[in-house]
């Protein structure tokens, strides 16, 4: 499944995210919802970061998952900060 993510070209991926965010604006949970939760996309996964910027331009708080062992922490991630490793 990895290499056949990875085959996924990024043009793809790209069309994906943006048609991601189209549906998920448009939805009823969108509209109730004052948080959203992205990922930072690795080895070719699905990159969220147009659901983030949909997500500033409504006026919600976007936040990033760090994982420590098995404790999931939630971070707020503001427009335009860099992600930093």
């Amino acid at each position: 499944l990895k290499q056949r993510r990875k085959a996924v070209s990024g043009q793809e991926r790209e069309l994906a995210g943006e048609s991601a965010a189209g549906r998920l604006a448009a939805s009823a949970l969108w509209a109730q919802s004052d948080v959203i939760a992205v990922y930072s996309p690795l080895s070719g996964e699905f990159d969220p970061t147009p659901i983030a910027e949909r997500a500033w331009s409504d006026n919600k708080t976007v936040c990033l998952p760090k994982v420590d062992r098995s404790v999931i922490r939630f971070f707020l991630w503001e427009q335009g900060h860099a992600l930093v490793w």
